[in-house]
């Protein structure tokens, strides 16, 4: 473990709308994008983004985030700054290496599902994906790493995840999955992390691409006529994109997002004469997509009979509209409607067409955000040191 102890404040003293506010700032932008969407989740789940009434703002944001992800934590770390604080006058600086690291379980709840609270709706937690997951954003990625931040680094894997683990009441030494970081951060863990007990045991890099606001979205092709244009609402859908998904999201997952969603299907098929007519029919689904919890692309897929021909433009040019309209509604409930609420997405590094058509469509390489399973083998762990 580290010896050095780092100044730990949990979401309770954090103002979270300053936060928020803090992780838009043009300077940090776009590294702050999937850390703060992921404070911004809750507001993303059916149950805000259908309610027919007025906007409301949320007075308490951090309860609803804690309704969404019961028995989350929420952590920044090292020199935070002032700003960010509910009371500002306390310990915390504006110019020194500081981390956000949201750690919670991957699970359904209320709030996901469409209702209002844990108890709305029952699913079956056992099909979940249990291990913990830790989001963690540095303040130094938006400039270049130091050596300030490798050892805060060190701090943050070696010592305080296995006592935030330990007191999520998960036993520590086990896996935990890191999702939409840095992929320095992981290149780093990798460096010193055999000689400190952290075992990296898979990585998955993904390229992200983001709309800058004064690029133009390209005009989809001029089929838009042949699709019927609807949701994953239906539990063969769901299916559907379960079994055809790379990562294997459970299906409580794709169910909780189908109101972020699109599904195209073939209005009318090739004519029968055509060697293509019985894999382009009526009603074959041809492609989907949903937004991420973080208001990104998931499950972007167009079905093998149907490349090649447009659609993928026509996918996005449909879902860029809806996910940056929900993200924007998101900003609202939380009164920071003045912030920027981009279209964005990561895929595979390794994936040529994929990546050849979003650039084709505008979009822009950005940065390399990484997902991967560690273990810290830790020896014991003693409870958390006292905090803000």
């Amino acid at each position: 473990m580290s010896s050095h102890v780092y100044h730990t404040v949990s979401h309770a003293a954090l103002d979270y709308r300053a936060l928020v506010a803090h992780l838009s700032r043009p300077e940090l932008w776009p590294s702050t994008l999937h850390v703060r969407n992921q404070l911004l989740s809750p507001f993303g789940t059916r149950h805000f983004q259908q309610q027919n009434h007025d906007v409301q703002v949320d007075e308490d944001p951090w309860t609803t985030y804690l309704r969404h992800r019961p028995g989350a934590q929420v952590h920044a770390i090292g020199d935070i700054p002032r700003d960010v604080l509910r009371q500002p006058g306390g310990a915390g600086g504006a110019t020194g290496a500081w981390a956000l690291v949201l750690l919670y379980e991957f699970k359904p709840s209320g709030l996901a599902m469409g209702g209002s609270s844990a108890s709305d709706v029952q699913y079956d937690g056992a099909a979940n994906m249990s291990s913990p997951r830790v989001t963690m954003w540095l303040s130094t990625e938006a400039s270049s790493p130091s050596p300030a931040e490798d050892a805060l680094l060190r701090y943050i894997v070696l010592t305080h995840l296995p006592r935030a683990v330990a007191d999520m009441g998960a036993a520590p030494g086990g896996l935990m999955r890191i999702c939409g970081s840095h992929a320095g951060i992981v290149t780093r863990i990798q460096r010193w992390g055999s000689e400190s007990g952290v075992d990296v045991q898979w990585n998955d890099v993904c390229v992200t691409y983001i709309r800058d606001e004064n690029s133009e979205t390209p005009s989809p092709p001029s089929q838009a006529a042949r699709w019927i244009i609807g949701s994953l609402e239906r539990e063969e859908d769901v299916k559907l994109v379960r079994d055809a998904n790379t990562f294997g999201f459970p299906s409580w997952y794709i169910a909780s997002r189908a109101h972020l969603s699109i599904l195209l299907w073939d209005r009318q098929g090739d004519s029968a004469e055509s060697e293509t007519a019985t894999r382009r029919y009526k009603g074959a689904a041809a492609g989907w997509s949903y937004a991420h919890e973080d208001f990104s692309v998931g499950s972007f897929y167009i079905t093998p009979p149907y490349r090649r021909l447009g659609l993928g433009q026509l996918v996005l040019s449909i879902i860029e509209e809806k996910f940056v309209g929900a993200q924007t509604l998101a900003l609202e409930q939380v009164g920071l409607s003045a912030l920027p609420g981009p279209f964005f997405l990561n895929t595979e590094e390794g994936n040529a067409s994929a990546r050849a058509l979003f650039e084709k469509c505008g979009l822009r390489d950005v940065r390399r955000t990484i997902w991967a399973g560690i273990v810290v083998k830790v020896a014991s762990v003693t409870s958390s040191p006292s905090q803000d």
